[in-house]
């Protein structure tokens, strides 16, 4: 299959993605309701009992989707690679600090819970593709003698997001997507950094490279007041981390929504391209920010929470 076939697929279901005038109605039903109007719309499956599992439901038919029609299965599979990485973290954490119970297992990935027992918890590398493997060896020699699970994990994403750039260099799409979710995320660590009094050393340690923004900038940032740090990012997306950081300071809980909505912003550009992967990450990007407002809604009524797009 190819990308203009792919992306109008995308294109005719696109707008069947709950818009803010459906959570609004969504607002005033009651949660004995809720899932079953969910239902009534087409989204999930009807055997769903709980949002949760609809949820998940719904973002597994996306999978499933996005990778019957992919030009490039190995591309689209990155998409899902974020909850690998958060699978793979628990596994090892487990492994290390002997924290037997299980439950926070992300099933939309790529990677089986299986493999990861196998793999991780009994060092058996024998069933993986050679790129996999080496990701493990990598990860493995990294994290030898590490004992803070915060070291742990920065050292895992940073091994994940090098294979990811590894992969990505021909596609613009992906660049851009890949380099802006490494930037906003070095940017919400500089900021809890700076919260918990930690060290520049102790930043870079975390630091995950692949972005815009390089280390030297951040390292700058130590040494700036909240108007000179504000003046530092404008130069990086249109002075749009700079207005972020101006709106809502050390407020990281609505800071890292906005660059939520900043990135599905970015990756709009995108989804007109027929002949590129764009309009399959942003479809991905959709229905992500659509579970994320269908849990904020079950969860607090609170329209004003949602995530735009």
């Amino acid at each position: 299959m190819n990308y203009p076939y792919a992306n109008g697929i995308i294109k005719a279901i696109e707008n069947n993605i709950l818009d803010y005038s459906k959570f609004q109605k969504l607002v005033s039903i009651s949660k004995k309701e809720f899932i079953k109007t969910l239902i009534d719309l087409g989204y999930g499956a009807p055997h769903a009992k709980t949002l949760e599992e609809l949820i998940n439901l719904e973002l597994q038919k996306t999978k499933v989707l996005l990778s019957e029609i992919s030009p490039n299965k190995n591309l689209t599979d990155l998409f899902y690679f974020q909850n690998d990485a958060v699978n793979i973290k628990f596994f090892y954490k487990r492994k290390i600090f002997n924290v037997m119970q299980f439950d926070t297992f992300v099933g939309i990935g790529t990677i089986s819970r299986d493999t990861l027992e196998e793999v991780i918890i009994n060092e058996d590398l024998s069933n993986l593709t050679k790129d996999l493997a080496k990701i493990f060896k990598d990860i493995n020699k990294a994290i030898e003698n590490l004992d803070s699970p915060r070291l742990i994990s920065s050292k895992i994403d940073q091994i994940i997001y090098k294979y990811i750039f590894g992969k990505i260099n021909r596609s613009p799409a992906l660049v851009t997507y890949y380099s802006s979710k490494v930037d906003f995320t070095n940017v919400l660590i500089f900021l809890r950094s700076k919260k918990l009094r930690w060290d520049e050393n102790e930043f870079i340690e975390m630091f995950v490279p692949g972005g815009q923004i390089s280390h030297k900038v951040f390292s700058t940032a130590f040494s700036k007041d909240e108007k000179e740090l504000i003046k530092l990012f404008e130069p990086f997306y249109n002075e749009k981390i700079s207005k972020g950081l101006a709106k809502f300071g050390s407020d990281l809980n609505h800071l890292e929504r906005y660059f939520d909505e900043l990135i599905i912003e970015i990756m709009k550009s995108f989804s007109f391209d027929s002949f590129d992967i764009g309009p399959m990450i942003y479809y991905f990007l959709l229905k992500q920010a659509e579970a994320q407002n269908l849990r904020i809604i079950y969860a607090t009524s609170d329209i004003d929470s949602l995530l735009r797009y």
